[in-house]
């Protein structure tokens, strides 16, 4: 049965992802994507493509990855539905951003976060709000960090999503941060904090820690000037990206 084994391809090489046996991955879901293309499911090729470009990303190939997607809405954009385009997008902007192709990344991530807005998809919603923080930062764009995060940080709020929550706290306390309101990113970064033993490690609590004596003794505002205090930041910051690349994926999963 050529369908049931392309969707058991295609689970293998998702597993092999989660091993980060990231060329076994390549292998197995390009096996199961070429025997869609033979059944006619172009669907599950657009699926089984989506999915390779996740694991071009972790493998800091992000062109081969936005080679893959764009494929995928140029070939195959007529068999997909709005949450297979959603994923695709997602994940397009994620390539993009680390290409610093931000214009493009900026395009993709609002495409993205109107099609699960209109879904009602407020779960990966709440996600796309954070990765237009991000891109938003990247642009040095801040009061917009602001307004996406802060939309973020509602709804991941109100539906329970811790990790979404701490995500959003950070690209605030980053933006603040940049925009030299110490108050105000010491707040955010004290609730990142807070989440922090269980969504992160313990570097980022010596980063809010540091800042957090550093503002109570009254030098906060030359203090967060100091290129060894932007360091810390960025630190958090970099764990919170890397946290984002194992979380925000969009993987499709294929039933046997």
């Amino acid at each position: 049965d050529k369908h049931g084994m392309s969707n058991t391809y295609i689970n293998i090489g998702n597993v092999y992802d989660h091993l980060s046996a990231y060329a076994k991955s390549e292998e197995y879901i390009l096996k199961g994507a070429q025997l869609k293309e033979e059944l006619g499911d172009y669907y599950g090729v657009a699926g089984a493509l989506n999915n390779l470009s996740i694991i071009y990303t972790r493998r800091y190939q992000a062109e081969k990855s936005i080679q893959t997607l764009e494929k995928v809405l140029k070939g195959y954009a007529k068999y997909m539905d709005p949450y297979l385009r959603s994923a695709v997008l997602g994940n397009l902007a994620e390539a993009y951003q680390a290409e610093r192709k931000l214009g493009k990344a900026l395009e993709a991530a609002k495409e993205c976060l109107k099609i699960r807005l209109d879904l009602g998809d407020s779960t990966n919603a709440s996600y796309s709000y954070i990765t237009l923080a991000n891109i938003e930062f990247d642009l040095k764009h801040y009061d917009a960090v602001i307004e996406y995060a802060t939309h973020a940080l509602k709804m991941s709020e109100r539906m329970g999503i811790l990790n979404h929550v701490w995500d959003a706290h950070v690209s605030l306390g980053e933006a603040y941060a940049a925009m030299r309101k110490p108050d105000k990113a010491l707040y955010h970064y004290r609730a990142a904090m807070v989440l922090n033993d269980t969504l992160a490690n313990n570097k980022a609590n010596d980063a809010v820690h540091e800042m957090e004596a550093r503002y109570e003794s009254g030098r906060k505002e030359a203090e967060i000037a100091k290129l060894n205090d932007q360091k810390k930041i960025q630190e958090l910051v970099l764990e919170k990206k890397e946290a984002d690349i194992s979380r925000q994926r969009w993987f499709i999963l294929f039933g046997t």
